[in-house]
């Protein structure tokens, strides 16, 4: 919106004063009408994910409070959507070369559960950001909305999801590269890989659960101490329902006609 005093730009989201096209404070579009390269979805949506990125990833604790605050931003649940997408996408992707280099692929049972498995995560963050809220609000009091807590949980979700995803394709193009490129010490770097990658891959869950914290903590203005032990009670929680989820999981599946995705032999 343009200031009826100074004729500046103020972004509408949050107040900054702004130029060109794009709030340099918050990164929302102040186009309006006007359409360009970066209104089309596919493009602006790109570049929006890697500001977003690349804004958590320089303040991992700031930024997201200040994101979760702006009231009218959509755009962290853009990015867990596309996060988990991307995350289950590269494992079919996966698939899809296995079986170009005459490999078995996937069952056509697992390729279903494998697409299903983007609910299951999304059903655990719901869940867990849940317990995690609910359980906030009943010890400190009522400080923070919903939709800001839902938007801080959805935009650091998306964010390490998005690594996992930037790491995994990392390890398989540099192992294509010494496949190609190194045929004899590939069955070694293989090994080296799968040796590596579940520590990794579990390392990046535990700093999204620490980072989880950290701003949680932040949001609600409460002692960091509080919201480990929010968080504590949040994981014997959901650890608790565990088997119910599966099992719901796994009716669905039964009446889809799926098969277990750990009970089809590869």
């Amino acid at each position: 919106m343009v200031s009826g005093g100074t004729g500046t730009l103020s972004c509408m989201y949050c107040g900054a004063e702004a130029r060109g096209n794009f709030c340099s404070a918050c990164g929302a579009s102040l186009a309006g009408g006007r359409k360009s390269t970066l209104d089309l979805p596919l493009i602006g949506e790109s570049i929006g994910m890697a500001r977003t990125l690349w804004r958590v990833t320089r303040a991992p604790i700031a930024e997201p409070v200040r994101i979760a605050g702006l009231a009218g931003d959509t755009s962290p649940y853009k990015f867990l959507i596309a996060g988990i997408g991307m995350f289950i996408g590269f494992f079919l992707g996966i698939e899809a070369l296995a079986r170009a280099w005459g490999q078995a692929g996937f069952t056509k049972e697992q390729d279903q559960v494998l697409s299903v498995l983007k609910y299951v995560i999304l059903a655990y963050l719901i869940i867990a950001a849940a317990v995690v809220y609910v359980a906030s609000a009943l010890i400190a009091g009522i400080k923070v909305s919903v939709g800001s807590h839902a938007r801080l949980w959805a935009l650091i979700s998306g964010y390490y999801l998005t690594a996992e995803v930037v790491l995994l394709i990392t390890v398989v193009v540099v192992y294509s590269l010494v496949y190609v490129e190194l045929p004899a010490i590939a069955p070694a770097a293989l090994k080296i890989f799968n040796a590596a990658l579940l520590p990794a891959v579990v390392g990046i869950f535990l700093l999204m659960l620490v980072n989880l914290v950290v701003t949680h903590a932040r949001q609600w203005a409460r002692p960091l101490w509080l919201s480990v032990a929010i968080f504590a009670l949040a994981l014997v929680i959901t650890h608790s329902i565990e088997p119910l989820l599966f099992s719901a999981v796994g009716d669905l599946a039964r009446k889809l006609g799926m098969q277990a995705f750990f009970d089809v032999p590869s």
